[in-house]
């Protein structure tokens, strides 16, 4: 996919901050003021350079938290008349430190916006791949995801992925990625992948996914 710059807003409890998110295809860059986060997916953004005493900003493991970030990455549609453009508006939410390390929550809402026409994810997902999921079913007969998730060889692992940037392209290895049938068949399969790949990214090699295909169906 091109590199996208598009803006962003981030909110905790201090008030809101303008700002800008680049997205080379790979790394997500968010701008806030003079502070620069970078990371593979909305939810592990890690400062580029140490945070001043008295920052606004908090971190969990290195990682930005308490916080609610508004966002929005570009993506198509695929209706009869060919590719459509849509923007996705991601609204992830970062929680506090929990006793176990992690976060008390972090968890998303997507809204997909191709007017006049608009669909929303339910709230509390925990990666893209439900929360697409959610935005799939609503789509009218006849309009598709034209991404890598809505594509016949992008898949996840067997073994739980991460809530973004996480799919596995099997574009290099179609016919051995077709032939599975079963769990069994992908897990032996599992090392044919070429290479991670965003959700909402696409290539020339696209094509419409199938019922039934691979692990994920």
């Amino acid at each position: 996919m091109n590199a996208d710059t598009s803006h962003a807003r981030y909110q905790d409890a201090h008030g809101e901050l303008s700002g800008s998110l680049h997205n080379d295809g790979k790394w997500l860059t968010l701008t806030l003021g003079d502070t620069r986060f970078s990371g593979m997916a909305f939810d592990s953004l890690s400062p580029e350079s140490p945070l001043p005493d008295g920052s606004r900003f908090q971190l969990q493991h290195d990682v930005l938290c308490q916080c609610t970030l508004y966002l929005r990455l570009p993506l198509t549609l695929l209706s009869a008349e060919g590719p459509q453009a849509a923007q996705l508006d991601i609204i992830q939410h970062l929680g506090q430190p929990a006793p176990h390390g992690g976060l008390d929550r972090a968890d998303l809402q997507l809204q997909l916006h191709m007017p006049p026409q608009h669909w929303s994810s339910r709230e509390g997902r925990s990666d893209f791949e439900d929360a697409l999921l959610d935005l799939q079913r609503q789509l009218p007969e006849g309009l598709r995801l034209h991404c890598c998730f809505g594509c016949q060889y992008g898949d996840y692992s067997v073994y739980g992925q991460g809530s973004f940037g996480d799919l596995m392209c099997f574009r290099d290895h179609k016919a051995i990625y077709n032939q599975v049938r079963s769990k069994l068949d992908y897990r032996q399969q599992l090392d044919q992948f070429s290479h991670t790949v965003q959700e909402t990214g696409c290539c020339p090699e696209f094509t419409l996914r199938q019922p039934g295909a691979g692990y994920r169906g």
